[in-house]
């Protein structure tokens, strides 16, 4: 397993491929508003300038040290590789680490805008047996008006930030954070949430953000958690159903 404190990201951003599903609500050209590039996770772009013929030319134009080296190393937590996307969304990167800080670079320059930490690594930590140690990605999200990043933490949090500030949306859960530890329904307080986290992406869909569990799969105790879906609110974060 590699430590989170060697973690680095590189502009080395290259969107090929082809197939039906690119032309399933793709993303305005030159930008990547999903893990998997749509909703249809196509991860595809249509963009041309990096090809076959130039590709073993390419060099590293700059790097961005992973903020989780900042934090304090008693505190941090040893994590498995870096499996995270970006997203581009109007000529800005969005990404996080694996401690689920959130942060916005300058793509041409690898500048940092900015920087959210919810410091997920102070919450409970407990991670299914076999499970995953690293936060996979975010979610872009707007109605037109407003924009949001979601992440689901490995602290159980599902956070909602204002994509240009930086900031946790005040009208979104508890100051921006749900808690992931709750709306289980019948038997809730008899659940072991030792054995749940989440590692991928929220999926926005609508007015809704959707959150599914990771779970230790092996049923060895009935107060096991489910590995229910849960979705929430977009605007308020109330819970909607699972």
């Amino acid at each position: 397993m590699h430590h989170t404190y060697s973690g680095l990201l590189s502009l080395a951003l290259v969107l090929t491929g082809c197939g039906s599903l690119s032309q399933q609500n793709p993303a305005p050209l030159g930008q990547w508003h999903h893990a998997g590039g749509n909703h249809a996770s196509a991860k595809y772009s249509p963009l041309e300038q990096i090809n076959s013929n130039n590709f073993s030319s390419l060099e590293v134009a700059w790097r961005w040290l992973s903020a989780d080296t900042r934090i304090p190393r008693q505190e941090a937590y040893g994590t498995g590789d870096y499996r995270a996307a970006p997203l581009v969304v109007n000529g800005v990167m969005y990404t996080n680490t694996n401690h689920g800080q959130v942060v916005a670079l300058d793509p041409v320059t690898g500048r940092e805008l900015w920087l959210y930490d919810p410091e997920s690594y102070r919450h409970d930590l407990s991670l299914p047996k076999g499970g995953p140690s690293q936060t996979r990605s975010i979610e872009y999200w707007t109605d037109g008006e407003i924009e949001r990043l979601f992440v689901a933490t490995l602290g159980k949090q599902l956070l909602s930030i204002d994509i240009k500030t930086g900031l946790p949306d005040p009208n979104f859960g508890d100051a921006g954070i749900v808690d992931l530890r709750g709306d289980f329904g019948k038997n809730a307080d008899e659940i072991n949430l030792d054995y749940i986290t989440h590692g991928a992406p929220p999926i926005a869909v609508g007015n809704s953000v959707i959150v599914g569990s990771s779970i230790y799969d092996y049923s060895e105790f009935n107060h096991n958690p489910p590995g229910h879906v849960r979705a929430y609110d977009a605007r308020s974060g109330e819970f909607k159903w699972r």
